[in-house]
């Protein structure tokens, strides 16, 4: 058989193709309302609902992709809206008042864009995930958020789930795309945040937002992009020019072979190969073996925030300190709380 040329970038092709069609599938399952505020998001077309072998279909897709659906329950991932309007589209779409106490459905307030689903799992919980591309195929994959200005006010997708594990004073492990930060995160690798968008650079704008969470160190996975040597070398230049509070460590894309990304690693090798390969390099990164725990948000803390300060340090040939075991976030290492809408500082632009 004649070796197929450019296979890596042939199974990408294939990997977006497949998440089109999911986004499809459930899309033409749950069709709401179309809104009527002209700020919100253009409305799904109105399509059957899709029988139960392509309700398996689904389900195998996302096995395929890694995700473990017996921790699926265990993330706040929900409809990406302004609360009320995701509230009013879910319960549109027949779920009653009751389906939704009892689902916990929880709402990133920092972004508003559009989720493939909801998917109501068996055991009445409601989840959904984040779609790649909004329209048709076709289109340039686009990501809507609720301020144009968000990369300068939020610095990562996930802060609030990744903060619970370990607070201000572990370090976060930064990957590009939103879907494969919250698949390391079921696999173990709790401390994960999202940049939102592949293969664009990581401006010094966002270096100055990840300084403000004051944790120690950031360790960026980039995906294997052709250009990746060019926004790995800016991104090293703009860390050494800024003289943040943080370490920074880098791992070459190239070391982790033909995968295109981390979260590629993880669904063809295991979890274990990515922390061995990051172990490979002297790069300590925490990744637990118990599932998430439910989300919860502390009561507020008049104390501010003092997080630890790491020293200026892009060189991987040093070892960082491992992370303790302990169970849980100090405190005092635990987002502070709003006082206007008593939701986390993450999920709020009260603190800019």
């Amino acid at each position: 058989m004649e070796e197929i040329e450019d296979l890596e970038k042939v199974s990408a092709a294939f990997l977006r193709t497949a998440k089109a069609l999911l986004r499809s599938l459930v899309e033409s399952k749950f069709h709401p309302t179309p809104p009527t505020d002209a700020t919100s998001l253009d409305s799904l077309p109105e399509l059957p609902p899709i029988g139960p072998e392509q309700e398996d279909r689904l389900w195998q897709f996302l096995n395929s992709q890694g995700v473990r659906l017996e921790r699926l329950e265990r993330f706040g991932v929900g409809w990406i809206d302004h609360p009320q309007r995701m509230g009013d589209r879910v319960a549109q779409q027949g779920f009653s008042a009751e389906i939704l106490r009892k689902s916990h459905l929880f709402a990133d307030r920092r972004l508003a864009g559009r989720l493939i689903g909801p998917i109501q799992t068996p055991s009445g919980r409601i989840v959904s995930f984040w779609a790649r591309q909004i329209g048709s195929p076709a289109e340039t994959p686009l990501y809507l958020y609720w301020r144009p200005d968000w990369k300068t006010k939020v610095p990562a997708v996930w802060l609030p789930t990744a903060l619970l594990r370990g607070g201000r004073k572990k370090g976060l492990l930064v990957v590009e795309d939103i879907w494969e930060a919250l698949l390391l995160q079921m696999h173990g690798f709790f401390r994960t945040v999202a940049l939102g968008e592949s293969g664009q650079p990581i401006l010094p704008k966002r270096l100055a937002q990840f300084a403000r969470l004051q944790v120690p160190s950031l360790t960026v996975l980039l995906n294997q992009t052709e250009d990746f040597p060019t926004r790995l070398a800016q991104l090293r230049a703009d860390y050494q020019k800024g003289g943040w509070k943080f370490r920074l460590w880098l791992l070459p894309p190239d070391r982790m072979g033909s995968y295109f990304s981390p979260a590629e690693l993880v669904r063809h090798q295991g979890p274990e190969a990515l922390q061995n390969l990051l172990v490979s390099q002297r790069i300590a990164v925490e990744r637990a073996q118990t599932a998430l725990p439910a989300p919860h948000w502390p009561k507020p803390d008049p104390s501010p925030n003092t997080g630890s300060s790491g020293n200026f340090n892009t060189d991987s040939s040093e070892k960082e300190s491992w992370p303790s075991k302990d169970g849980g976030p100090h405190r005092a290492d635990l987002p502070k709380i709003c006082p206007v809408h008593h939701c986390p500082e993450t999920d709020c632009f009260c603190f800019d």
